[in-house]
């Protein structure tokens, strides 16, 4: 086989991998992140999304939350207690390679409150892209609600 097809199918297939969002890289814990920041797209590929469940108590809505990144087609696939996160990914769609979705806690006075940061792929820089990163923060956030 020619030596020139073989690396431009490697490079073509590293660029494919390395362009896809990771959970690798949300924070590892709710102490790395900064609820207090301004909700919205932070940044080309990253959407900011907090909300506080008044009258609610950590276990439940850690529940729900788990619950709720399912009913919105994501996989668990970090859950830490300990560190007060749990990580979900979504499967390709047409507007993107995936979507990871870092749902992180804290007890405040009343309740609990949840920042939820979603991140896509390097390709979510269109419009569209963009749109579905914050669509997926608003849904998995209305299914969190809606389990409580």
């Amino acid at each position: 086989m020619n030596t020139c097809f073989i690396k431009s199918i490697v490079i073509i297939s590293f660029s494919l991998v390395s362009s896809c969002a990771s959970a690798s890289a949300l924070p590892e814990s709710s102490s790395l992140v900064d609820f207090e920041k301004e909700e919205g797209l932070t940044d080309e590929n990253r959407y900011h999304k907090r909300h506080t469940f008044y009258d609610h108590e950590l276990p439940a809505v850690w529940k729900a939350a788990k619950l709720g990144l399912v009913d919105s087609d994501f996989r668990v696939i970090r859950e830490q207690d300990d560190r007060l996160c749990i990580v979900g990914e979504h499967a390709s769609t047409g507007y993107n390679f995936n979507i990871v979705v870092g749902i992180y806690f804290r007890e405040v006075l009343g309740g609990v409150q949840v920042k939820i940061i979603s991140q896509g792929s390097l390709h979510t820089a269109t419009s569209n892209g963009r749109t579905e990163v914050l669509r997926m923060a608003s849904d998995v956030l209305s299914n969190i609600s809606r389990r409580l």
